[in-house]
């Protein structure tokens, strides 16, 4: 067995036992003491999918920026199981790159959105972004809470400045292709739509927006 192998099949005993209890805080404190990000993203393209699919998911508990595109490769990939995991750990990674801070702040600002109380979580998220205006995840989940009050203008704005600062943010580019529709801009809307789908194929929602976009533009 060569040491590719041998580190696959590491990884997956390591990952098996707290996989199986949904023990994540676990697998991530055992993952930090003896993995590193970069070793686990060497191991995304493995011959084998199980081990492929360990080793994003681990990334998606202590993954960093460094390895979000390497992940987002997976999305294009065949298996849909292998592509929901690098969604979920996308995410993951996202949701951290601020800091542990950062990370309670916007789950609690998505807990306000959930709650349909978006006024809050705009207030919650204005100080996160004050103290890190280049954390794009809360620029990006600022914009959904402009969306659910309606104000399609800070929202496409926010939208933007998230997919600036991190392009390979999908739903980011979604948003901006959902405010221009509401705003009338067909046209842009099915330009940030495509942008969507070219990182991330899978997104249906993003597909049907753009089948209805296409019959409203060959109508008109």
């Amino acid at each position: 067995m060569d040491e590719r192998s041998q580190a696959g099949t590491s990884l997956c005993a390591l990952a098996h036992p707290f996989l199986e209890r949904q023990d994540r805080d676990g697998l991530a404190a055992a993952l930090s003491a003896r993995w590193s990000p970069e070793c686990l993203a060497l191991l995304l393209d493995h011959a084998s999918e199980p081990v492929a699919h360990v080793a994003v998911v681990c990334l998606g508990l202590i993954g960093g920026m460094p390895q979000a595109g390497a992940v987002a490769k997976l999305l294009h990939r065949d298996s849909i199981t292998l592509a929901e995991a690098a969604e979920d750990a996308l995410w993951g990674i996202w949701f951290r790159a601020g800091g542990p801070d950062a990370q309670r702040a916007l789950r609690r600002a998505v807990d306000l959105g959930d709650r349909q109380v978006p006024q809050r979580a705009v207030a919650l998220l204005d100080g996160l972004i004050a103290r890190q205006p280049d954390f794009a995840e809360a620029h990006h989940q600022r914009g959904l809470a402009y969306s659910l009050l309606g104000w399609h203008e800070p929202a496409l704005r926010d939208a933007r400045r998230a997919a600036r600062l991190n392009p390979l943010h999908f739903a980011a580019w979604a948003c901006q292709g959902n405010c221009h529709a509401e705003r009338g801009e067909h046209t842009e809307a099915l330009e940030c739509y495509r942008a969507a789908l070219r990182i991330h194929p899978r997104l249906h929602a993003v597909r049907q927006s753009i089948r209805e976009l296409r019959n409203i533009l060959h109508a008109s």
